[in-house]
Parts: C-alpha cells; structure tokens; sequence
C-alpha cells in the first residue's frame, strides 16, 4: 500500500509540474529544479525499498546474490570479447577516446545484445507456452 501512495505521489506530483509550465506559473529554471528534486526521490526510493524488501524476507536475498553473480559473469564474459579497435569513428573523436573507454563501451554494447536475445527469448517461451495450454 506504501508503495502504490509513492507513486501515485510521484506521478501527481510530475503531472502537476507539467501543468504549472503549461500554464505559465513557474519558469522552466523552477521546473528544471523540481524534477532533479523528483528524480533523486525516485533514485533514493527504488534503492530503499527492494533493500528493505530484501531485509524482510532473507531468502529473497539468496536470489539477489545469485542474480548479482549472474550479471558479474555476464560483464566479465562481455568485458572479455570487447576490443580496444576503433570502429568507424571520426579522427577527431578517436584522438580523445581512451581505449578503457571504446573497451567499457563495446563490453555494454555485448552485454545489452545478450540481453536482448534473452528478452526476444523469454517472449517466445511465454507465447508458445501459453499457446500450448
């Protein structure tokens, strides 16, 4: 219940920021500033919660640390086939990219593709499955 008030009063809250520009009544410096406001509640709050969800109920937190190896292997695997190789960039922006940022970049870029595929996965299995019953 807790959680359904937040963000009900983060939606309100955004919704009426959005409306007092519309209408002229706060500038978009005041706005600007708001939603940074909005934005580190919702920061604050998505790391809070989940904690003491996970400080609740204790076998929640053996799936978190499964879940937390299973992504350190997925960075470390994707890490490990990522290349220093500049790739189509212009000359003037490969002179001020380090090649610990092309080899971090590509290591994401490998990552988000794994996770896509397992994502059009799961889709599949989920549509075949409730097809089949």
């Amino acid at each position: 219940m807790f959680r359904k008030t937040l963000l009900y009063l983060l939606l309100g809250l955004s919704v009426l920021s959005v409306v007092f520009y519309s209408l002229g009544v706060v500038s978009e410096d005041v706005l600007l500033y708001w939603n940074y406001i909005l934005l580190a509640v919702t920061i604050v709050l998505a790391i809070a919660l989940p904690i003491a969800d996970l400080i609740k109920d204790p076998k929640k937190l053996m799936k978190f640390f499964g879940l937390v190896i299973v992504t350190a292997i997925l960075v470390a695997v994707s890490y490990a086939f990522s290349t220093t190789e500049v790739h189509n960039l212009n000359k003037e922006l490969a002179a001020h990219t380090s090649a610990a940022t092309i080899k971090w970049t590509d290591a994401g870029l490998y990552c988000l593709y794994v996770l896509m595929g397992l994502t059009v996965i799961a889709i599949l299995y989920s549509e075949i499955k409730n097809a089949l019953k």
